[in-house]
């Protein structure tokens, strides 16, 4: 069993370059990769999706926030010679129409956008080598931590199955006081209304019927079979859908047997029993 929630963190640094990357994830029916990094890393997005998913993750919202700091930037300042041209030419033409007696500056030039063009030299490939080392490490912790949550909500959950396990066995020691209860309330009604004018076989056919009807050993052997069918595919990685399938199994059945029982010490083992389904259910959310 292995939760949806964890989070992970690794840093790289040089003398040119740091490299920051921290990972988040929270419960989702699927799994929904958020990644929040320089847009300039586009071309790598892909590589780093598919790195997430070939670690076996299939469920859950995962954050990756991706910080990149450069240290020492490789750039090159190109002047647009045409455009500076332009802007000098137009400036002048202000001068001479508005008759202000003014010089152009070089901030004045500057002003304009265009005339500085810087293009920064950037190698994807050899900052993809430092990510996926950073990214491995993140995502090993991510795991650990997923394993070590997954640990601790296997306990809670199998104490919890453990005690509707328990209140089963309860419910079914009472089921032939269910019968002997069923058979003289049906006696007593029918010498109420026929008096000693009784006809036995009709008496067995009708109570055979009503026995049936009432009858809870069905739904018991179900829902131990689903506790145990739950304990099983708990193994499984991901196992998060299948166990909110078999709870909603086991909440048939315990539906069922309170709706059959007329024994009031039933229908608190029934209460009990839906109270540990009900944490069960909330902590299966969690399970990726």
């Amino acid at each position: 069993m292995r939760s949806m929630t964890g989070f992970g963190t690794s840093e790289f640094c040089d003398e040119k370059l740091r490299v920051t990357i921290d990972l988040k994830a929270y419960n989702n029916k699927y799994l929904d990769i958020s990644l929040n990094m320089p847009t300039w890393l586009n071309p790598i997005e892909s590589k780093i999706r598919e790195k997430v998913k070939d670690k076996g993750i299939t469920r859950g919202r995962v954050e990756l926030n991706i910080r990149i700091k450069e240290l020492i930037e490789d750039v090159t300042v190109t002047i647009d010679h045409n455009m500076v041209k332009e802007v000098v030419h137009g400036l002048r033409e202000v001068i001479t129409v508005s008759d202000i007696d003014n010089k152009i500056t070089v901030s004045d030039i500057m002003n304009f956008e265009g005339v500085v063009k810087t293009d920064k030299k950037r190698d994807i490939d050899k900052l993809w080598i430092v990510i996926d080392g950073e990214l491995e490490n993140v995502l090993n912790q991510f795991l650990i931590e997923k394993d070590r949550e997954g640990s601790q909500l296997k306990d809670d959950i199998f104490k919890s199955l453990d005690l509707i396990h328990e209140s089963a066995k309860k419910v079914e020691s009472f089921v032939p006081e269910i019968e002997a209860r069923i058979k003289n309330s049906f006696k007593e009604r029918f010498s109420e209304v026929l008096g000693h004018d009784i006809d036995e076989n009709r008496i067995l056919s009708e109570l055979g019927v009503l026995l049936v009807k009432y009858d809870i050993n069905e739904e018991i052997v179900r829902l131990n079979s689903h506790i145990d069918n739950f304990k099983k595919s708990s193994i499984i990685v991901p196992s998060g859908k299948k166990l909110d399938f078999i709870s909603q199994e086991m909440n048939r059945e315990i539906n069922t047997i309170g709706s059959k029982s007329p024994i009031i010490e039933i229908s608190q083992l029934v209460i009990d029993m839906k109270n540990s389904l009900e944490q069960i259910r909330e902590q299966a959310r969690n399970v990726e």
